[in-house]
C-alpha cells in the first residue's frame, strides 16, 4: 500500500499547488497531474486487492511447473 499512499500524496500536493498557482495553463496542468496521480493510486489499490483476493493466480509458475530448460534436460536423458 505504500505506492498507493505515495500517489495519493502527490495528487493531494498537486491539488494544493493548483489553488496557489496564478497562470491558468499551469493550474490546468497541475490539475491534470492530480487526476493522473489519483488514477494511478486507484490502479495500485485495485491490483493489491486482486492480488490479495486471488493469491494462487500469481504463484502458478512456482507451484511445481517446470522451466523449459528442465524439460529439455529430461528429453535428452531419455
Amino acid at each position: 500500500m505504500k505506492y498507493e499512499e505515495y500517489f495519493r500524496r502527490l495528487a493531494r500536493r498537486c491539488r494544493v499547488l493548483s489553488k496557489t498557482a496564478v497562470d491558468p495553463e499551469l493550474v490546468d496542468q497541475i490539475r491534470l497531474w492530480a487526476v493522473d496521480f489519483a488514477d494511478e493510486a486507484d490502479k495500485v489499490e485495485r491490483r493489491t486487492v486482486e492480488r490479495d483476493r486471488y493469491p494462487v493466480a500469481r504463484s502458478v509458475r512456482s507451484s511445481g511447473s517446470q522451466r523449459p530448460a528442465e524439460i529439455r534436460g529430461r528429453r535428452k536423458q531419455r
